[in-house]
């Protein structure tokens, strides 16, 4: 995926009747769930971009999480964790996000992303490191940063 050919999603509205905004698009929700995977970059205090990783994402009742299958301080995992903000890029956009830790979070939506992993991945292996109790434990979820969208789009 080359810089050029990349473009910044635009803030789009909720879909009429859903009772939460998540900040995300219908279309943005069905490309996550589509491509195996997406890039991360910790946004760095001075607003730059760490180094882009291959990470999985899964998109569960209108929000997005991801995982990581060993927690440590260092690498894409710690750095998004202290900046509490990055970019993902997917094909034909990047988005930057909030990062906010949730953890194992309640039952059932751990069950729900649970599921998501196995029926995502269930034909790449590693699919089962995902969904152990300590990877849950390092369950992250993306917010669309609207700041930062509504920023771009005057820009534009």
């Amino acid at each position: 995926m080359s810089g050029s050919s990349v473009a910044t999603v635009s803030e789009s509205p909720g879909e009429s009747g859903s009772t939460v905004d998540s900040g995300w698009s219908a279309a943005e929700l069905d490309l996550i769930n589509d491509v195996l995977e997406v890039q991360i970059a910790a946004r760095r205090a001075n607003g730059t971009l760490g180094r882009r990783v291959r990470i999985w994402a899964v998109a569960v009742n209108r929000e997005v999480y991801v995982r990581t299958w060993y927690r440590r301080d260092s690498g894409w995992f710690g750095q998004v964790l202290e900046s509490a903000r990055a970019q993902i890029r997917l094909p034909g956009a990047d988005v930057d996000v909030l990062v906010e830790d949730v953890g194992e979070g309640t039952a059932c939506v751990r069950g729900d992303i649970d599921s998501s992993y196995r029926a995502k991945y269930a034909r790449r292996g590693g699919v089962e490191d995902m969904v152990t109790a300590a990877s849950a434990a390092t369950t992250l979820r993306l917010i669309p940063d609207r700041e930062v969208r509504k920023q771009l789009a005057h820009k534009r």
